[in-house]
Order: structure tokens, then sequence, then C-alpha cells
């Protein structure tokens, strides 16, 4: 798969089985039931789809006639890759769940989210995996927020316009006066630690930053939690809206 300004192209190239000479290649997205139409009688072995959601997965499908009765197909599937946001980006995480992203053995990510966790293998698995949740009383809006779990490295997707052209607007709800939060950007794959956000208890804090002096090329807006209090913690819960 490659990327494009705002859709995703997929390439496919498969190899002859038999002695066919042409062939049909259709697709549907993961939820789909009806397959649509990409090409008929192709004689060539290979074809790229253009026009398809990015960060979504699709099933593919070639197709020949080995006779007049037989009716053969190959598919197979994969998600595009996330294309760099175009502004405004709002994310409220209503409306995600298994069906729409994959999960990651407890929580479930939005797409073209990213995390890194840092801590030891006990706080890297299970309930401290970050994912979307349920709670009213931690989203801004709506019903659900996105928490994060096991102490780490968050990272919104990417955007098409660099970090120092950018500002953010968030909420943030903690559970204990010792989880904090960094909020920064990812350049060349490192955490850059821009400003550390302050945080009053069991409240919906209302957070704004400008990315206006940057120095880096970063277009990667990350989070960091951490645990501040005098015990070895690898958990520092926030539910980020």
């Amino acid at each position: 798969t490659t990327t494009g300004a705002a859709r995703c192209s997929s390439g496919l190239l498969w190899a002859p089985g038999y002695d066919e000479t042409s062939w049909d290649v259709d697709y549907r997205g993961q939820d789909d039931s009806v397959w649509t139409n990409a090409a008929t009688g192709l004689t060539t072995n290979s074809y790229t789809i253009d026009g398809l959601e990015d960060a979504t997965q699709y099933d593919f499908r070639v197709s020949f006639y080995c006779n007049v009765n037989d009716y053969y197909f190959s598919t197979v599937s994969t998600t595009t890759l996330c294309v760099p946001k175009t502004l405004p980006y709002v994310e409220d995480f209503e409306g995600i769940s298994s069906s729409t992203v994959a999960t990651d053995n407890y929580g479930v990510m939005p797409p073209c989210w990213d995390y890194t966790l840092t801590g030891t293998a006990t706080y890297t698995t299970g309930t401290y995996r970050p994912g979307v949740y349920y709670g009213t009383n931690y989203a801004a809006s709506g019903s659900y927020a996105l928490r994060l779990g096991g102490v780490g490295v968050f990272a919104l997707p990417e955007f098409s316009a660099p970090l120092d052209s950018l500002r953010i607007q968030f909420s943030d709800t903690i559970t204990s006066a010792y989880y904090g939060l960094v909020v920064g950007a990812l350049e060349g794959g490192l955490f850059v630690p821009i400003d550390t956000v302050e945080l009053a208890l069991s409240v919906r804090n209302q957070i704004e930053l400008s990315f206006k002096n940057y120095p880096g090329n970063s277009h990667t807006i990350a989070f960091m939690n951490y645990y501040s209090g005098s015990s070895t913690y690898y958990y520092s819960y926030h539910y980020i809206d």
C-alpha cells in the first residue's frame, strides 16, 4: 500500500496458477458484505486500486475462469497505511470499536495513533495498555476518552503541517496526584518534551498548548505520562479527550 494526499492506493501483484490469460479484481471493506469490482478482463498480472480510505482493512480478490464452468479466486487482506492528517483535526473517540480498528490485547486504539510502553513486563500487558475507554466521568464530550495506562509515549497521527504551525487543545482527567503528563513531539522516533502539564485531581483539566517555538522538523504530537511518587510504579492513568 502507498499513501496519497488524502486517500490510499493498494498495489496488487499475483502469479498465474494455471493457464489463465485474464483476471478480474474485486475489493471490499472489512465490514462490507458486497464486493466492488475494480477491473475486469485484465491481461497483466498486476493492478493498482486508488481512492481507498487510509488506516482501513480491505479484502482483495483476484479471480479467473479456468473453463466455462469453473471459477477460481484468491483473497488476501491488508490494512492501508495512514495518510498525514489535514487541519483542523478533531478526535472525540466516539464510535470507535473493535470492528473499526484492531485491538491490542486490552484496549482499542484509534486509527493511526501509536504508543510505546517503557515499564517492566508487568506494566506493559493487560489493563496497562492504552485504549478507548467508556466513562462519562472522564470524557470531555460524549461517553468515550482515550485512557493512557502504563508509562510511556503516546503519539497522535502524523499531520500534513509542521508542528511550529500547530496548537493543541485537549482535556485530561487523572485519579492520582502522582500521575504526570508531558506534551511533546516525536522527532526521528525520539520523544522531545515541550511542556509539563499542571493537572488538578479528579477534574477535567482543559489544556491548550502552542508549538510555535518548536525548533525541529516533526509533524507528530506526542504525550509522555509518568509516575511522580516515591514508589516504583510503571503506570500513570490519564483520560484524554
